[in-house]
Parts: C-alpha cells; sequence; structure tokens
C-alpha cells in the first residue's frame, strides 16, 4: 500500500545542485532531506521562513514521533534577518546523526555542520582548506554521510582567495574533522574555477564516492566523481550515455548512494545531442561505471529542459530507488521515481495527494531514503489546485510494479 502525508508549507523550485553566494530565501518553507535509522526514527532537514529571515529547519522522529529542534549555529552567525539551511542529514545511530547545509555570517556565508550526540546538538567549525577566503567567505556543506558514529564524510564548496568556487570534502575520524584535498580531473580549469560537490555515500569507513561537476578548462560544465579507497581519495571518468552532447556539455552528478564497497548508484542530468537535458542514472555494482538515460513516464517530454535525478537510496546492491523531475509533454513539471531491481531501471507514476493540481502541474521530488528493502520515504512538493504549493511526503512499505513507463 502507498500513503501520501502532506503538510501545508509554501515553497519554490529546487535549486539542484548549485551553491550558493549566501543563503536565499528561495528555500523558504522546505523540507531538503530525510533520513531514517529505524522505521520509527527519522530525521529531516530544510529551511523555514522567520521575520526577515530564513532559518535552518531541523525536524526530528523518536520513537514515532514528530517534534521541532533549533539548529545550533557558530558564535558569528547573523541572526538578525540572516539566513541558513539545512540541505543534508546523516544518521550512524538512532540517537547520533549530523546535519549540514550553510548559514549566514558577516561578509558572506559559511558551512554549517552539527552533530547529535546522545539526544543534544551541538556546532562543530567547519575546517577549510589553506586557500580559503577568509574575507569574502562562501562555503557551504550540501551532503553528510556517516559510516559510523564519529565516522562521517560532508561535501559541498568553498571560496578561495582567487575569487573561484572550489570542490570543498571534509572527513571525520574518531570524532575529529579536517579537510582533504579534493582531486580533479587533468582538464579541470586553473584559471576559471567552478567546481562543487553536491553528494557522497559510504559502504564502510574507508569506501567512499562523490559527486557533483567542475569546469574545464575550455568553459564546460562536467559530472565529478571521486572515490576513495583506504583513505586515499581519486577522481574517476565519468562514463555518460551514448547521445550525450560533445559540444554543449553541461553535466552533474547530484546524488549517489552505496550499499557495497565497489556497488554505487549515482544520479544527476546531462546534455544529449540535442540540446534536451535528460536525467542521468550511473551505476557501479560490479566494480566498473556504466551510465543509462534515465526511463520516463509515458507523458514525458520529447525535448526536455529540466529531466534530472536529485536523490537515490540504495537498501542493497540489487534494490535502489532514485527521485527527482521531469518535464511532461504539455511542459509543466512532474515528480519523478525510478525503481532499480534485478538490474534493471524502471520509471513509477508518482502518487499525489487528491488536491494535487492536474492542469498546470509543479511538482517534485527532493530526497529519498530505504531503511530497508521495499520500505522507503521520498519528500518533495507539489502544486494544489489553488496554485498554492505544499510538502510532499510519499512513503512506501511495497513499491508499485512499473507502469505506464519505460524501462532501462
Amino acid at each position: 500500500m502507498l500513503a501520501v502525508n502532506v503538510t501545508p508549507a509554501s515553497a519554490r523550485a529546487h535549486d539542484g545542485a548549485s551553491v550558493r553566494s549566501g543563503p536565499t530565501a528561495e528555500r523558504t518553507n522546505r523540507v531538503l532531506d530525510v533520513t531514517c535509522a529505524t522505521t520509527v526514527t527519522c530525521v529531516a532537514v530544510g529551511s523555514y521562513s522567520s521575520g526577515g529571515g530564513t532559518e535552518a529547519l531541523l525536524d526530528v522522529e523518536r520513537s514515532g514521533t514528530w517534534g521541532v529542534v533549533t539548529a545550533p549555529q557558530p558564535a558569528d552567525a547573523v541572526r538578525a534577518g540572516g539566513d541558513a539551511v539545512l540541505d543534508a542529514v546523516a544518521c550512524p545511530s538512532a540517537a547520533g546523526c549530523v546535519v549540514t547545509g550553510q548559514t549566514a555570517v558577516p561578509g558572506g556565508a559559511a558551512a554549517l555542520l552539527d552533530v547529535e550526540s546522545a539526544g543534544s546538538w551541538h556546532n562543530v567549525t567547519v575546517p577549510l582548506p589553506a586557500d580559503a577566503s577568509a574575507t569574502a567567505p562562501d562555503a557551504s556543506l550540501s551532503a553528510v554521510t556517516c559510516a559510523a558514529a564519529g565516522t562521517c564524510v560532508a561535501v559541498g564548496s568553498y571560496a578561495s582567495t582567487k575569487g573561484e568556487q572550489q570542490a570543498l570534502l571534509v572527513v571525520e575520524s574518531s570524532g575529529v574533522w579536517a579537510d582533504v584535498v579534493v582531486p580533479l580531473p587533468a582538464d579541470a580549469s586553473t584559471t576559471a574555477a567552478s567546481n562543487a560537490l553536491a553528494a557522497v555515500a559510504c559502504s564502510g569507513a574507508t569506501s567512499c564516492a562523490a559527486t557533483g561537476s567542475y569546469v574545464t578548462g575550455g568553459g564546460a560544465q562536467q559530472a565529478l566523481l571521486v572515490t576513495s579507497t583506504s583513505s586515499t581519495w581519486s577522481d574517476v571518468v565519468v562514463p555518460l550515455p551514448a547521445g550525450a552532447s560533445t559540444t554543449a556539455a553541461s553535466n552533474a552528478l547530484d546524488t549517489v548512494s552505496c550499499a557495497a564497497a565497489g556497488g554505487c548508484v549515482a544520479g544527476g542530468s546531462y546534455v544529449d545531442a540535442s540540446t534536451n537535458h535528460q536525467a542521468l542514472l550511473v551505476t557501479s555494482m560490479s566494480g566498473s561505471w556504466t551510465s543509462a538515460t534515465a526511463p520516463l513516464p509515458a507523458d514525458a517530454s520529447a525535448a526536455p529542459t529540466l529531466n534530472s535525478l536529485s536523490s537515490v537510496a540504495c537498501a542493497s546492491t540489487t534494490s535502489c530507488v532514485a527521485v527527482g523531475v521531469y518535464q511532461d509533454a504539455t511542459g509543466y513539471q512532474k515528480p519523478l521515481l525510478e525503481s532499480w531491481s534485478a538490474g534493471t531501471w524502471s520509471a513509477i507514476g508518482a502518487p499525489l495527494p487528491p488536491d494535487a493540481e492536474t492542469v498546470e502541474p509543479f511538482d517534485t521530488f527532493d530526497a529519498v531514503s530505504c531503511p530497508a528493502v521495499d520500505e522507503c520515504v521520498a519528500v518533495g512538493f507539489y502544486t494544489r489546485t489553488s496554485q498554492r504549493t505544499s510538502t510532499l511526503r510519499r512513503s512506501s512499505t511495497s513499491m508499485p510494479a512499473a507502469r505506464g513507463g519505460r524501462s532501462a
């Protein structure tokens, strides 16, 4: 059985994997990520409007009951009219979680890192590379994962002293956080960098994968994939589908999930030879990375401009769910839901609440978590018939068979 649980909230479109020059009100009243340590122990994060600014949203479920927690802030955070957002959450145990995002500070924005221990939350100062700008800070942590309590990896971006955007990778070992130099492909720009990591996943303490995008010396945006083995990080050439453009590249990997060492799935978007924006799936379940265009529902546009995958979760090496957004044949935005089983991806029709707009929809899924095979929770937003947007939560204890779509 499928159930949709809706909490009214004003919202706007997700801004993808872009890194902001300071938190903005674009993400007001939004749930951006959710994870569950058990079927009744979950944490959801995002942002909400408060007075003249935007506050970080931290919702915690314990024993089936949800409550709001005030997210701790750095001592220099701008509180009056300032903005903050939590983008990601990881829970290595039922009473120990880590959340990441961005908060306003004098002169710009700082990466936000809050840690829960035994039910109590505290803020952690984010270590930055030596070339990080101190006068015009612009750092953010957009994703985090934890192999165990005290063993976590968080990723995002920061502004360098040259004014360039660089990928940020911080690693926690035995409770101590440190920054790691991000390896980049050989064709990465050395004079006009605009690089960021958007997602990270670990199957063990020393086996991880992080994804995002980088800019080449020729100015093209390409998907970025770095992996770690025995704590050593290296870049991986991202394979693209056969129909990918070779001249108008605007590619990115926005999400990744790893169920076992060498067994990962990454998702994002790429531009094809007709300059259409297609949802991208990159899989490594046998030690090597392969790519595929995400299958779409039957009503999908033949010339999409926004198809993408924003989140993927793998409960095992044979069971994954990916979510995002696709453009239908009339040009409107609908939630995209993909299920992977027995090596095949299938598009599944995403059920919406009865008050959902059907003529001019503007809906999406932002995140998904699967604590067990065929047991997942996805969150996002949808447009009501009144043209107001509301938070969308979709839970499943048994994923339905694909219908009305295509497989890959």
